[in-house]
């Protein structure tokens, strides 16, 4: 029996960091509402659930709506600026200029002399409006295009979270489909236990087999009650674990379960899966960012060698001034208008060599970008090699398991009819019942590591996307 527990044990441990995932990605079209999910969910409609229902993804598609909004910011300041402004002063104390030393001071009253002449009036307004028109500024276009370059990226980053989503909710599906296909096999060795149980009970009422062998029969049962209740328990934490991925509620969608059996994709892994050594990391989404974050530093480095560039700028001002003691806003000859056209040339000749330095620093963060790809690069063809290896030896267990599995019920069934007979033993048939729970395991097991380094191998290739998803992302490309 330690060989039941050792097995499930490596089951539970396979499961449950995939289980840690569950607590985790306007882009995509929602194309599976929530409200018809079938209580037998396939893989298909688990991957469309969760690029329309997962906080990721959303996340993911509301940064794009925000960077379109940057760029429409951008494009706006293209457009002619039209501003209204206006004040209002009261003069508690005004000024006073004192005559003296004026031609002809001499001349007036000593009284005007001596307190001096106020200057302003009480009640002052002044409003206007103000228009302006850049004409030549290349920094304001390479900003634009920037923002182009920013909504581009977010686009990528978008594509990148729905990848790594579909990665995620597959991995939890066939973890789902393992933890299910273990409990079925825990619980088949269980009822052939039970069988056994029922055969030596019928022998020994018949005083053919010792009592022994009837507690031995009793005891193999309750050994395997505990492992089957644990995977019972386990395959409802990694159907939540599934719903949890997919963005759903698992209360609310008990009655939802993972169609199908890992053995239904023994046939698909050992032949359509092996393709995978085709794939290549040219596609990966990690290096398209690099890629678009790579083009949008060298806008900003010609951002800042446009700070040495003149800019040129027009403009048109109108204001009025209102200026009264009495506030009498009806008095027309208070009032004075004013306008005049501009127009607005900058040359920035030093600032203390901050442009300069400046350059300097985009300059280093693009050879950063390149550093970065590179070693993006080197990583994702090691992960690349170690997937191609875990699907080549996978395939190799998965063929050794079969057979194994062929063999294990053949020697099963044998030992029971020698135990039967007279010619074996319990121990045999014991021995047996563990070898088929082991090989089923393991069988279920090759299929479980071919179907997750599938995954893996789609996420660095960039693939894995459903038709309709690719789509959408490519018209807002």
């Amino acid at each position: 029996m330690r060989s039941i527990f050792l097995s499930v044990a490596r089951v539970f441990c396979v499961t449950c960091p995939l289980l840690l995932l569950g607590s985790v990605q306007g882009a995509v079209a929602q194309t599976t509402p929530t409200d018809t999910i079938s209580a037998d969910l396939t893989l298909d409609d688990a991957v469309r659930i969760a690029l329309s229902e997962s906080p990721t993804v959303q996340i993911g598609d509301l940064a794009v709506r925000k960077q379109q909004y940057s760029l429409q910011s951008a494009y706006g300041q293209l457009f002619p600026s039209i501003s209204f402004s206006t004040k209002y002063s009261y003069t508690i104390k005004k000024q006073v200029m004192y005559l003296d030393g004026f031609p002809g001071a001499s001349q007036m009253p000593k009284e005007m002399m001596e307190k001096g002449i106020e200057i302003g009036r009480t009640h002052n307004i002044q409003g206007g409006f103000s228009a302006g028109l850049p004409l030549v500024n290349l920094q304001l276009w390479e900003s634009i295009s920037l923002s182009k370059d920013a909504v581009e990226l977010s686009l990528r980053k978008a594509q990148t979270s729905r990848i790594d989503k579909v990665c995620e909710v597959r991995k939890a599906f066939y973890t789902a489909l393992l933890a299910r296909d273990a409990y079925d096999v825990l619980k088949q060795s269980y009822e052939n236990a039970q069988d056994n149980y029922k055969r030596i009970s019928n022998l020994y009422a018949q005083g053919l087999v010792a009592k022994y062998d009837l507690i031995r029969g009793e005891v193999q049962i309750k050994n395997i009650e505990p492992s089957l209740l644990e995977a019972e328990n386990n395959v409802v934490l990694t159907r939540r674990a599934l719903l949890v991925m997919m963005g759903l509620d698992p209360s609310e969608y008990e009655e939802v379960k993972p169609m199908g059996k890992l053995t239904n994709y023994a046939d698909e892994v050992a032949h359509t899966y092996l393709s995978g050594e085709q794939l290549s990391i040219e596609g990966n989404a990690q290096l398209r960012e690099l890629e678009t974050q790579r083009r949008m530093q060298e806008r900003s480095l010609q951002l800042a060698k446009n700070a040495f560039v003149p800019t040129l700028s027009a403009g048109m001002v109108y204001n009025f001034n209102y200026t009264s003691n009495d506030f009498k806003l009806n008095n027309k000859r208070l009032w004075t208008p004013f306008s005049a056209v501009t127009v607005n040339f900058s040359f920035p000749l030093l600032q203390g060599g901050s442009r300069y330095f400046k350059i300097k620093q985009e300059k280093i963060s693009l050879m950063q970008l390149d550093w970065s790809r590179k070693d993006a690069e080197r990583q994702l063809d090691l992960g690349m090699q170690r997937y191609r290896n875990q699907l080549r030896t996978s395939s190799r267990s998965l063929a050794a398991a079969d057979n194994a599995v062929k063999a294990a019920k053949q020697g099963y069934e044998i030992a029971q009819k020698r135990y039967e007979t007279g010619q074996g033993t319990l121990l045999e048939v014991n021995d047996a019942n563990v070898s088929l729970l082991q090989a089923q395991l393991n069988y279920d097991q090759a299929i479980f590591s071919m179907l997750q380094a599938r995954a893996e191998m789609d996420k660095i290739a960039g693939k894995g996307l459903p038709d309709e998803a690719d789509s959408n992302t490519n018209q807002q490309q």
